[in-house]
């Protein structure tokens, strides 16, 4: 960090080795291509740009590689991560000062999460990670936020520059607040309109496509609810809770008749106990 904090740098260097064995089955007889080892390794280097309390520049790059492995080195293929050799990760501005006005924006490529991360988020434990192309507003207010936003997943690819797809679409808004107390609740809408299969990217190609898949081709909505206790609001006590339901359809290639409808529902509930007059506060869940 430099001058008070207008500019700051950030590295990350991360390696990861991996060992795996009877991967996609229990059958020791069968040599899958992810039964194998292999180096992992991810590099990013992000630089921050803050002149004044209500302007904020923030691009990143990331150079990721997998070695020693017999698994091809092609993004997705296979469940391979692949090679993506430096490549643009994040480019956003963000204009406001929620401390000083509820309202900000935030425009260009960057990483989001939302909630326990079970539906939108940066995977960080893959190698790639995950970002969109997006635009998010933002209103927040001491005891509540809410955003709006409307944003493209971006897609890895090898040898060529990592875009989004002007066919995959995805709208929502997210709201979070403490009123209730000791806890924070969650609600929110998400639309994704993706219009193609990505064949160029579809792992299952024969003819050596290049990057990630998005999956088929999908018109579905999303609404959810989350809840959560707030740290040391309760004793030692905590808890979660999260509920969605999802509906709309899924097509082939022929994007006028659906190949089948989607209803789907996902439930999650856990809840434990912080033993602090213990050494190293042990926490005891059942999930």
């Amino acid at each position: 960090s430099f001058w008070d904090g207008r500019l700051i740098i950030d590295i990350e260097e991360r390696v990861r080795g991996e060992i795996r064995e009877n991967n996609r089955d229990f059958d020791s007889s069968v040599h899958d291509d992810n039964d194998d080892s292999w180096l992992l390794n991810r590099f990013r280097l992000g630089l921050t740009v803050k002149p004044v309390s209500w302007l904020k520049l923030y691009g990143q790059t990331q150079d990721s590689r997998e070695a020693f492995s017999d698994r091809s080195n092609i993004p997705g293929v296979r469940s391979a991560e692949g090679d993506d050799i430096f490549d643009l990760r994040q480019a956003y501005v963000a204009l406001g000062d929620l401390r000083r006005f509820p309202l900000q924006l935030t425009v260009g490529r960057q990483a989001i999460t939302y909630g326990e991360a079970r539906l939108v988020a940066d995977s960080k434990w893959g190698n790639f990670g995950r970002t969109f192309d997006a635009i998010r507003l933002r209103f927040e207010e001491p005891h509540y936020w809410v955003e709006g936003f409307a944003m493209r997943p971006v897609q890895i690819k090898r040898h060529e520059f990592d875009d989004s797809d002007a066919a995959d679409n995805f709208f929502g808004g997210y709201f979070s607040t403490d009123l209730v107390p000791k806890q924070t609740t969650d609600f929110y809408f998400f639309y994704r309109h993706k219009d193609d299969n990505q064949p160029d990217l579809d792992p299952t190609n024969k003819i050596d496509p290049e990057g990630t898949w998005n999956g088929p081709a999908a018109h579905f909505a999303t609404i959810g609810a989350r809840i959560k206790s707030k740290p040391d609001a309760l004793n030692g006590w905590d808890y979660t809770a999260e509920a969605a339901y999802e509906v709309g359809d899924l097509y082939q290639t022929d994007l006028s008749s659906p190949r089948s409808n989607l209803s789907a529902f996902a439930l999650h509930a856990s809840a434990g106990y912080t033993a602090k007059e213990l050494p190293w506060k042990p926490r005891f869940g059942l999930e």
